[in-house]
């Protein structure tokens, strides 16, 4: 299993998608993401945008790459800023993991009681 987040993007590319929350419930929108050292970059939608000016913290998901397979979750704290073409995020990531449910394979590394595993940030 791919332990490091760049591993992880290797196998997964990058294409996830960004969950936010706004003052009308969630959002979830298509992102390319980028790597900048220990975190992330990625262009906002307009709706991505105002909701981290209200609540900068968020997720990132990738779907499994096969049925059964591994999703992986991202937590971080957004930070928004202006390019020439348009809203950005850069995105200081707080927890990274492989999920699936179901019962753990192995001995788990966290509280979940899912099958999780815990990707290395930095």
């Amino acid at each position: 299993m791919t332990t490091t987040l760049r591993e992880a993007l290797s196998d997964y590319g990058a294409d996830a998608y960004l969950l936010t929350i706004g003052a009308d419930g969630p959002h979830t929108s298509h992102v390319t993401v980028a790597q900048k050292g220990d975190g992330l970059t990625c262009a906002l939608s307009k709706s991505a945008a105002r909701n981290i000016d209200g609540q900068p913290s968020v997720s990132l998901l990738w779907p499994p790459l096969e049925k059964g397979g591994y999703s992986i979750v991202i937590n971080a704290r957004a930070a928004k800023t202006e390019a020439d073409y348009g809203p950005m995020a850069t995105l200081e990531l707080t927890k990274a993991v492989f999920h699936r449910p179901g019962v753990r394979t192995e001995p788990g590394e966290g509280p979940c009681p899912s099958d999780c595993k815990t990707i290395r940030i930095g």
